[in-house]
């Protein structure tokens, strides 16, 4: 059984790892898909950010941040949802 060292190690090295089996290898966070958190996702409203019911649509990694851009916050994971409607 491989101990949690080596493990954690080896993912926190993964690219490094891949760069050295393939040197022509680059990261990039544009290759990781969008996990939507919004069902339906397609944006129809609001200059397509709400989808149909309208709902803003929510993606893991999405950010948000007010006119100003002073305050910002990064969607990790939806813990509710509110009715304000």
């Amino acid at each position: 059984m491989m101990s949690l060292n080596i493990i954690l190690r080896s993912t926190k090295e993964i690219v490094d790892s891949y760069q050295i089996r393939n040197p022509s290898f680059e990261y990039s966070e544009r290759c990781i898909p969008e996990r939507y958190l919004t069902v339906p996702y397609v944006g129809v409203c609001n200059n397509g950010l709400d989808n149909e019911n309208p709902d803003l649509i929510r993606y893991f990694g999405r950010i948000l941040a007010d006119d100003d851009n002073t305050r910002r916050h990064v969607v990790k994971d939806i813990v509710g949802q509110s009715n304000l409607g």
